[in-house]
């Protein structure tokens, strides 16, 4: 997984992981306090790309351990919170919120 930032479970026991690094930030120019948190966040492995998806985990088997991993959705804006209600999943980004359609057992 790549930063997962929240989880939800799913009524039949798939969870959904929220996978974002941090929202794009504008160019600010030079300055010291930029290149020593750039550094940082380079070392503590979060200056990559960010995935901006839900990925989908499922037991099929019952033996606790997920053993299928599918892209729920992609394309969001910094996903960082999930609820399902009345067969929609909402997932909150840093500038919107967004509803998918869900039932039960999709992937």
């Amino acid at each position: 997984l790549d930063h997962p930032r929240w989880l939800h479970v799913l009524p039949n026991g798939d969870v959904l992981v929220a996978e974002t690094n941090a929202p794009a930030k504008h160019d600010e120019g030079f300055s010291l306090r930029k290149v020593f948190m750039d550094l940082a966040m380079k070392r503590a492995g979060a200056a990559t790309k960010s995935a901006n998806r839900i990925t989908l985990l499922r037991d099929t088997d019952g033996d606790g351990i997920a053993d299928v991993r599918t892209t729920f959705a992609e394309g969001l804006n910094s996903p960082f919170g999930m609820t399902l209600s009345k067969g929609k999943l909402f997932v909150a980004n840093t500038d919107a919120l967004v509803a998918f359609p869900y039932s039960n057992g999709q992937t």
